[in-house]
C-alpha cells in the first residue's frame, strides 16, 4: 500500500503498489439565497366625504287625448 511515504527500495515482481487515481469534477449551478427582507402591512381607514349630487331624477311624460288643457306651474323645476 502507498501511505504517502517515500521509499528508495526498488519495485520487484513480488511487490505491489496501489496508486490512487484522482479526478476533479467541476459542478456549476445556482441556488436561491436571501439577500434582504421586505415588510408589507395593510392599513385600513375610513374616509367621509360630503357630496351633493342628484342621484335620481324624475320627469313626467304626459299623453293627452282630445282637448286636454295642461297648466304648467313653476316651469323652472
Amino acid at each position: 500500500e502507498l501511505n504517502n511515504e517515500l521509499s528508495d527500495s526498488p519495485i520487484t515482481d513480488e511487490d505491489k503498489i496501489h496508486i490512487p487515481v484522482m479526478d476533479e469534477d467541476v459542478s456549476v449551478g445556482k441556488h436561491t439565497v436571501i439577500t434582504g427582507e421586505v415588510t408589507a402591512r395593510k392599513h385600513s381607514f375610513e374616509e367621509e366625504k360630503q357630496i351633493n349630487e342628484t342621484l335620481k331624477k324624475e320627469e313626467a311624460r304626459i299623453h293627452s287625448d282630445g282637448d286636454s288643457r295642461i297648466v304648467k306651474e313653476n316651469a323652472d323645476r
